[in-house]
């Protein structure tokens, strides 16, 4: 510092005078530790007087460097996720980051995205989606497993499930969201509803049985045919529609075909919940679960 004071009395150049630095300095026990230095000029009676600041702002920089780190973490964490990942300000919605996975999924890049919202580009198939989003955010500051749609880049519609959260970033509140594409599970779930309810509405009688035999399921021609309802059969053991018609060795073969993994066809004379007897042509096949366990299915 002592060239710099020297330099400005020779030439008048000031390099640092009024102005606020940040320098290393050094302590009387040798240490060294970050510090804020402004100096000042004042002139009088011909003679040139300096007066120098000093602020110790180790604490500042620890905090600062902690943020750094947070942030590098944070960003680790938001590119190598597996899930499509966005940041977002909350109030509009223009995007600030996005990670790869949002163009492996959803065809936007971040050319298409950074510095525009997401209601601009068209993401949203319906942009009152992202107000009711947004209202649920504001008032609890996360979402979870929430259900919407969003538009694909070429235009194809795409459900996700959307969890969210808002949190300070740059100076702003913004909104870290992750979208995970649930499309083909949407899919997979209306196929089975159109399926449970053919069979719920089939005029033939479907029952679904463990391998004990106890009934797990019936549809409606069940009961209308039985006149058990659902509530007095599930639980229950088909006995309760013997008639004792039936001979021990058709049941005999029943379920030595059942047990051997096979499907088996026969007639079975059956007794209603009114006492009236009728006959049933029945098919039973085993249904084979994901996890391996074995039901029963019963179609007359």
């Amino acid at each position: 510092h002592r060239a710099g004071l020297a330099r400005y009395l020779h030439s008048g150049e000031a390099r640092i005078l009024g102005k606020r630095i940040e320098v290393i300095g050094l302590r009387s026990d040798s240490t060294t530790f970050p510090m804020e230095l402004t100096i000042s000029k004042l002139q009088q009676n011909g003679h040139h007087f300096f007066t120098a600041y000093i602020r110790d702002i180790s604490d500042r920089k620890r905090a600062e460097a902690e943020s750094r780190a947070l942030l590098e973490r944070m960003t680790t964490v938001f590119n190598s996720s597996p899930v499509a990942a966005s940041i977002s300000v909350l109030d509009d919605g223009t995007f600030l980051q996005i990670n790869r996975n949002i163009t492996r999924d959803f065809g936007w890049t971040e050319a298409d995205l950074i510095g525009r919202s997401s209601v601009e580009v068209g993401l949203w198939q319906d942009p009152h989606d992202r107000e009711a989003v947004l209202v649920k955010l504001k008032k609890h500051g996360r979402l979870t497993d929430h259900y919407a749609v969003w538009c694909h880049k070429d235009g194809t519609r795409h459900h996700v499930s959307l969890s969210a959260e808002v949190f300070p970033f740059q100076g702003q509140s913004c909104i870290l969201t992750f979208a995970i594409d649930i499309t083909e599970r949407k899919l997979n779930e209306d196929r089975i509803h159109k399926l449970s309810m053919a069979v719920e509405q089939s005029p033939v009688v479907v029952a679904i049985t463990d391998l004990k035999g106890n009934l797990e399921y019936v549809n409606d021609a069940f009961v209308q045919s039985t006149g058990f309802s659902r509530a007095e059969a599930l639980g229950q053991n088909p006995r309760i529609l013997q008639s004792g018609r039936t001979s021990s060795e058709t049941y005999s073969l029943m379920w030595a075909a059942l047990t051997a993994g096979q499907s088996w066809s026969g007639i079975l004379y059956n007794r209603r919940k009114n006492g009236t007897e009728y006959t049933e042509s029945v098919r039973i096949t085993p249904i084979k679960q994901a996890d391996g366990s074995v039901t029963l299915s019963r179609k007359a």
